[in-house]
């Protein structure tokens, strides 16, 4: 059967355009943050554990625990996560663009994978509208900067408003130029 007209005029939301891959960004974000914040919840540890060379299977990896598997998989998922956003071209919000490093794709948890300072750069701090929001990946270096405080000017920025002066007095001006003579 075909959605009738009717859905619309019921005040429903219009139909997100590709809607099955907004689900899969979004699944890919929920489970990179999964892998990054969660721990390994056993009380020996795999890496822990004294085994016998000889004895262990070929695939499972010697020297990694379960921490730095689990990031480099949630690394892995953001990596993913970008190179769909790329391809489909459907923009990141800017909370989940904040959230991700730039470089090297881990997921920024403050504390955890990140360190996040407020700084202000200029001769003695003098300026306060110069303050700087930063957030440091510990994994690879890279700082993200973000401006802090910013007020703008009301007509700055947002270009030009129909509720404009301009617009007004032209239109009262065509009004009194139309006269009796």
């Amino acid at each position: 059967m075909a959605k009738t007209k009717s859905s619309k005029a019921n005040g429903a939301a219009p139909p997100v355009p590709n809607k099955h891959i907004h689900s899969r960004l979004s699944y890919l974000h929920q489970a990179a943050t999964h892998l990054a914040v969660a721990r390994n919840r056993r009380s020996t540890p795999i890496n822990r554990i004294v085994r016998d060379p000889s004895t262990a299977p070929a695939g499972l990896p010697k020297s990694k625990s379960t921490d730095t598997q689990n990031a480099s998989e949630a690394s892995r998922l953001l990596g993913h996560l970008r190179g769909v956003s790329r391809k489909s071209q459907i923009r990141l919000a800017p909370e989940m663009k904040h959230s991700i490093c730039k470089r090297c794709d881990s997921l920024l948890v403050p504390g955890r994978t990140s360190t996040e300072l407020v700084v202000n750069y200029s001769k003695n701090g003098q300026k306060p509208w110069a303050d700087v929001f930063e957030i440091r990946c510990v994994k690879c270096g890279t700082i993200k900067r973000f401006p802090v405080g910013i007020t703008t000017k009301e007509g700055r920025g947002k270009g030009r408003s129909s509720s404009s002066g301009a617009v007004k007095q032209d239109g009262d001006f065509a009004q009194g130029s139309i006269s009796a003579t």
